[in-house]
């Protein structure tokens, strides 16, 4: 939850390389951004099992963009294979092959370098905050504002404050004000 995963470089799985050896697993990235990660095999999330084991990924409320691979399509350059459950997130390539998914949007996320989203994002507002259980987002500002949650680990904060999430204090938050 409120992850952000950015510049990484791998084999595989650029930003997360998830294997089950026995068992059951299940990888959950809730609000999270994975973005302009690089591999050989799957620039963003590789997801797999061996054969004993079985393996799940459940992605909600994140953006998955602009991670690369040598030689992959660009869907497949963000996930090696179909998350068992995604909604309310951003996908490159997204609709490129017949995956499912509820709510899914494949428009570029419109990210600064760090990963916050700018004023043009279609990820504000677009999230479903019923799948994140924490009030805050990554910097520890209120993670619903406006009408809807936002996708990604960063809450756009238009007034340009960060609260703190222990007193509900708000001070200016120069790095977003120079952003």
């Amino acid at each position: 939850i409120n992850n952000v995963l950015l510049f990484n470089r791998a084999f595989q799985g650029g930003a997360i390389a998830f294997q089950n050896v026995a068992g059951y697993s299940t990888l959950r990235l809730i609000n999270s951004t994975v973005f302009r990660n690089q591999a050989i095999n799957t620039g963003g999330i590789s997801c797999s099992s061996s054969f004993f084991g079985i393996t799940h990924c459940r992605v909600a409320n994140s953006i998955v963009y602009s991670n690369a691979s040598a030689a992959a399509p660009t869907l497949l350059q963000q996930f090696n294979q179909p998350p068992n459950r995604i909604s309310h997130s951003c996908v490159a390539g997204w609709g490129s092959l017949p995956w499912p998914g509820f709510a899914v949007i494949a428009s570029p996320p419109a990210l600064l370098p760090s990963g916050r989203p700018t004023a043009l994002s279609p990820c504000i507002d677009t999230g479903n905050a019923r799948f994140c259980p924490l009030p805050y987002d990554i910097t520890g500002s209120p993670r619903v504002i406006g009408p809807n949650i936002d996708m990604g680990a960063y809450e756009r904060q238009f007034n340009n404050r960060h609260c703190n999430r222990e007193t509900r204090k708000c001070q200016p938050k120069w790095a977003d004000i120079c952003n």
